[in-house]
């Protein structure tokens, strides 16, 4: 038997396909990286490794320079979001004035629909976020962070231990040392799109320094949505929800952190409608999700301890 969207309406569709389109281009933290769509489960990111010697000049052929390629691997997961939502339970509480009047007419009506859908997708862009950053697959039970191992934890396994520094008092100080004396010097002068990622709180923490040392020379537009261009050098600093809770400093290029999905398939989808069988609208959203970096060794962070980012 075929499914009944006969009572499905045109409102509703609209809001599926806004859901889907707002929670794509909300995710945060992906408008500062590099996003790799078309993964179905996983794929190779290409590494190539290119030193140009020098030698004596001389006659003959005896070459010294080397290229190497390497590659780390994106995996991405499988997730979905379900949920069901009864409109009687809304009879008997303060949104009833909106509800028809009669046992059976207007269930298939969603009286809270355009705020329940702007609610669905701020709860998915804030998930979606924070798995980027701070997925674990070791975790258990119904921790929204077990379904993919995300940038803290790959960093973590992966950095070089003398790119982390301790993260101290001074948002400012730390961002300074990891500037002038943790990143490796290619990466700071090669014309990437360096960026720094901390969470909104210290962002905010960031900007009261900003004030405190009276930088009033810095434009109050280059504060804005959370962004701002780094005083004195070629770095954005941006506030990313996914490091909610967390303390941690990253800089790197944007180039090199990686957001693997499968945007491209129409496997990514939300539905939204209303089921005459169970008497409830229904919510679906399924999509892929994995992360990587390119070059472990070319990202610096501050952490909780010095050569220690998830603890």
């Amino acid at each position: 038997m075929s499914y009944d969207v006969s009572a499905l309406t045109d409102y509703v569709k609209e809001n599926a396909d806004r859901i889907l389109t707002r929670a794509v281009l909300g995710m945060r933290s992906a408008r500062f990286m590099t996003v790799q769509p078309g993964i179905k489960s996983a794929e190779k990111i290409a590494n190539l490794l290119n030193e140009a010697s020098l030698q004596s000049g001389a006659c003959g052929w005896n070459p010294t320079a080397t290229t190497t390629l390497a590659d780390r691997t994106l995996t991405v997961e499988d997730i979905m979001s379900q949920e069901a939502l009864c409109t009687k339970k809304l009879e008997k509480k303060m949104l009833q004035l909106k509800v028809r009047k009669g046992a059976m007419a207007g269930n298939e009506d969603m009286p809270i629909e355009q705020l329940w859908t702007d609610e669905k997708v701020k709860q998915i862009n804030k998930n979606i976020d924070i798995l980027i950053w701070q997925g674990d697959k070791a975790l258990v039970a119904d921790d929204v962070r077990k379904w993919i191992d995300g940038l803290l934890k790959i960093l973590d396994a992966d950095m070089p231990a003398g790119n982390i520094i301790a993260r101290t008092a001074s948002i400012i100080d730390d961002i300074d040392t990891l500037l002038n004396t943790t990143l490796p010097e290619d990466v700071l002068g090669a014309g990437n799109t360096l960026t720094g990622y901390l969470s909104i709180t210290n962002f905010a923490k960031l900007t009261t320094e900003i004030r405190d040392k009276n930088w009033f020379h810095i434009p109050s537009t280059d504060l804005g949505d959370f962004t701002m261009r780094y005083p004195g050098m070629p770095l954005d600093v941006v506030g990313v929800t996914g490091l909610q809770g967390k303390n941690q400093i990253l800089i790197g290029s944007a180039e090199n952190f990686f957001i693997g999905t499968d945007m491209e398939d129409d496997f990514e989808s939300v539905k939204f409608w209303f089921s005459n069988d169970n008497n409830e609208h229904r919510f679906h959203m399924n999509f892929r999700l994995g992360t990587q970096v390119a070059f472990p060794e070319e990202i610096v962070a501050a952490g909780d301890a010095a050569g220690d980012l998830v603890v």
